[in-house]
């Protein structure tokens, strides 16, 4: 987080704010990206990290594979690339996250848990 923004947006989970905070780091090549950043992607969890590199050994992987892997493509969409290519709508973090907010899935807000 930065001075600016010393929180996350609870408009959207951890992993979303962090990506749309990072535009550096984003998109990656789902091909070529190691386990540790395929990680930060969201939609991209522990175990749709371990099926992409098991699935890419054997071939390169496309978006349509990705999907018959289970990987969540409604947020992940704007954060990889397959075979060079962006299925992204833009790559502006702004519009990202009204697109991110748009789903109906991302209707809830996340709030942070109470202590006390």
């Amino acid at each position: 987080m930065t001075d600016e923004a010393p929180d996350f947006d609870l408009d959207l989970d951890p992993k979303a704010c962090w990506a749309l905070r990072h535009p550096e780091f984003f998109p990656v090549e789902v091909n070529r990206a190691s386990y540790h950043a395929l990680l930060r992607v969201p939609g991209i969890g522990v175990t749709s990290a371990r099926r992409i590199c098991a699935a890419r050994s054997q071939a390169f992987l496309s978006y349509d594979t990705l999907r018959r892997l289970g990987i969540v493509l409604k947020r992940a969409q704007y954060f990889i690339t397959c075979k060079g290519k962006y299925y992204g709508a833009t790559t502006d973090p702004v519009r990202i996250r009204q697109l991110l907010l748009a789903r109906p899935s991302a209707q809830t807000a996340y709030e942070p848990m109470s202590l006390f």
